[in-house]
């Protein structure tokens, strides 16, 4: 996360008259705190394993097993989260998922504040440029200058 953004979010909830401790940094403590649900507030950047709803979901949300679900997790998500990992046909899934999406907005469990994005530009002669989901985004030592 951007730490200028923390610190405009910190002052504007002092101004709306919440009383702000931070207890954690990016460190085990802070690990500690979403685990257990002892933080009030979580900040922080997050990226899925895999690139499918069920890993972001559950990854997330579950109240057991997602990283946030100690703190905004309830049976009523994991009940849809188990639903929709066994639903076969697509439509029934899709539909699963966004009611999880439309409790998470009615209940502001998650509020987005940036999408990160990646940008890579190439020359027309360089050759085998591949892009990966996940790190290494760009494997370099397949990379040729076309002569």
């Amino acid at each position: 996360t951007r730490p200028g953004s923390i610190r405009q979010i910190e002052e504007a909830l002092e101004q709306a008259g919440a009383r702000v401790r931070v207890v954690a940094d990016a460190d085990e403590g802070f690990k500690r705190a979403v685990l257990e649900g002892t933080a009030d507030l979580v900040i922080a950047g997050w990226t899925a394993g895999f690139p499918d709803t069920h890993s972001i979901v559950h990854g997330l949300l579950h109240s057991r097993e997602g990283f946030l679900g100690r703190i905004c997790g309830f049976p009523e998500i994991d009940r849809l989260i188990e639903k929709a990992q066994t639903a076969v046909d697509p439509a029934s899934r899709h539909s699963l998922y966004r009611q999880i999406e439309g409790i998470v907005a009615r209940d502001a469990l998650l509020v987005p504040l940036y999408h990160e994005q990646e940008y890579r530009f190439c020359r027309p002669e360089v050759e085998g440029l591949t892009l990966s989901y996940s790190s290494p985004f760009v494997s370099y030592e397949n990379l040729q200058i076309r002569s």
